[in-house]
C-alpha cells in the first residue's frame, strides 16, 4: 500500500473542464488498496474525493512579475496564503509520492519530497504561440516573450530534476523525453461517457462544439 498525496490545480469536479476530467480520471485509476491526499482548491460541489486541506491564489503584482525570474502562474501559488498549511499538511501524511497535476502547484509540494509531475500542457510552447501570433504593441510583445522565456527555463529544470513525468499526448511525450533523456509515458485525455450521456435525441445537421477559444 503505497501514501500519495496528489496536488491538483483545479478540483476534480464538476466535471466540466479537460482539467477536471483529467484530474478524476487519474484519482480514480489509483488502486482502492492506497492511501490517497487529495489537495485542491475548494469548491461548493459534492465530490467524490473532498480535499484533505485546499489553497487559493496569491496575488501577484506587475512588478513582482517583471523582475522575478518565476514565471507568474508559478507565482501565484508560490505566494499562496496556505502554502505553509499545505506543505505541513502533506508532510504530516508522509507520502511515498506526491503527483503535481499542473504546472503551478508545484510550489506546494514540500521541499525534498519525491513527486511526478502531470503535465497538462507543454506551458512554453503555448506562451511561444500567443507570443508569435499576438498583433499587440511592442510592449505587450515584449511582455509575452519574457513570459515564454521564463517558463521554458523553469519547465525545463523542473522536467528534469523531478522524480517522473506524465504527459497527456504523444507529442509531448517526445517533447519531455528529449528533455530527461528517458521515456516519458503518456496517460490520454478521456470523458466519462456515462456522465456525458445525451439525454435527447441528435438532430439532423446540428453540431455542438465545445472548447476553449482562448488557444
Amino acid at each position: 500500500m503505497a501514501r500519495i498525496a496528489f496536488l491538483a490545480t483545479f478540483p476534480p469536479e464538476p466535471l466540466m473542464s479537460g482539467f477536471s476530467m483529467r484530474i478524476h480520471g487519474i484519482m480514480d485509476g489509483l488502486p482502492d488498496e492506497h492511501r490517497l491526499l487529495p489537495v485542491y482548491p475548494a469548491n461548493d460541489s459534492q465530490v467524490k474525493y473532498p480535499p484533505r486541506t485546499s489553497f487559493t491564489r496569491g496575488r501577484v503584482t506587475r512588478l513582482e512579475e517583471l523582475i522575478s525570474p518565476v514565471p507568474r502562474i508559478v507565482m501565484n501559488y508560490r505566494k499562496s496564503p496556505e502554502r505553509s498549511v499545505v506543505h505541513g499538511e502533506i508532510a504530516g501524511f508522509e507520502p511515498d509520492l506526491v503527483i503535481a497535476s499542473g504546472l503551478h502547484v508545484v510550489p506546494l509540494v514540500p521541499p525534498g519530497l519525491p513527486f511526478v509531475y502531470d503535465a497538462h500542457n507543454i506551458e512554453w510552447h503555448l506562451a511561444y504561440r500567443l507570443y508569435r501570433h499576438s498583433s499587440g504593441s511592442l510592449p505587450v510583445r515584449i511582455h509575452r516573450y519574457l513570459t515564454y522565456l521564463k517558463l521554458k527555463r523553469w519547465e525545463h529544470r523542473l522536467i528534469k530534476n523531478c522524480r517522473g513525468v506524465i504527459a497527456c499526448s504523444s507529442t509531448d511525450a517526445r517533447e519531455f523525453s528529449s528533455i530527461r533523456n528517458r521515456e516519458v509515458p503518456v496517460v490520454y485525455n478521456g470523458v466519462d461517457r456515462e456522465y456525458w450521456r445525451m439525454k435527447r435525441k441528435p438532430v439532423h445537421g446540428e453540431l455542438l462544439f465545445c472548447g476553449d477559444m482562448g488557444y
